[in-house]
């Protein structure tokens, strides 16, 4: 009898019976359903502006994105990029700074394809070469703010210090 009872403990055990089928899904988030949806970014130390002969002076931004456990993931939506810090060879009006911000609205990653497309696996970054228009005079440390609206509309940014 205990030999039996002991039997049918190692079987319950072994089968896993009265337990889930596996690990519990993660929970959902409000804005999508994904567990796994872009709740942070990052503009990533990686992002610089490179100078090279021969080529125009060029922005290379990297930008990460997180989930909620703090995971790089991908994601869909769209990217904005500013330089500040940076001149422009004009004459500065009256009231007005000399060095406005240079923007761009280059990124569309609102499909899975197009974002696949900009997503380099080697850094888990999305990375994007930007040219600098003509006249842009570039001193000090200019700061690179890169702002992400996803498909629902909201909206994450975050900035860095170029070297």
């Amino acid at each position: 009898m205990v030999a039996a009872a002991r039997v049918l403990a190692l079987v319950v055990l072994l089968t896993g019976c009265g337990t889930p089928a596996g690990p519990a899904a993660p929970p959902r988030t409000a804005q999508t359903g994904n567990p796994f949806e872009a709740v942070a970014l990052r503009a990533h130390p990686l992002s610089r502006i490179v100078r090279e002969d021969n080529y125009p002076v060029r922005l290379e931004a990297h930008v990460e994105f997180f989930d909620r456990w703090g995971h790089t993931v991908k994601a869909l939506g769209e990217l904005r990029f500013e330089l500040s810090g940076v001149g422009v060879n004009r004459r500065p009006e009256p009231g007005r700074a000399s060095a406005d911000p240079v923007r761009w609205d280059t990124l569309d990653i609102r499909s899975p394809e197009s974002s696949s497309r900009a997503y380099d696996p080697a850094t888990g970054t999305y990375w994007v070469r930007l040219a600098l228009p003509g006249g842009v005079v570039l001193g000090g440390s200019p700061v690179l703010t890169v702002v992400y609206t996803d498909l629902s509309g909201r909206r994450l940014s975050s900035s860095i210090e170029l070297e």
